[in-house]
């Protein structure tokens, strides 16, 4: 992950678009419906800091709330 963030912070005033296999979820209780709750969690949070340190967002999940 770190190679991701210095990357990102080479592209402050650029339109973002970051797609790959993270194999983690980024929201347990929407994205996880069986298994064990606690799986990849510092993965997990690892993406989450990085989506909230650069303001970035799941586009998936702001377009389908509900989903």
């Amino acid at each position: 992950m770190n190679t991701l963030e210095t990357n990102l912070d080479t592209c402050n005033d650029h339109l973002l678009l970051i797609g790959g296999d993270f194999n983690t979820v980024i929201n347990h209780s929407l994205d996880k419906l069986n298994g064990r709750n606690d799986t990849n969690i510092r993965t997990s949070d690892k993406v989450n800091e990085i989506i909230e340190t650069f303001e970035l967002c799941d586009v998936f999940s702001l377009l389908n709330p509900e989903l």
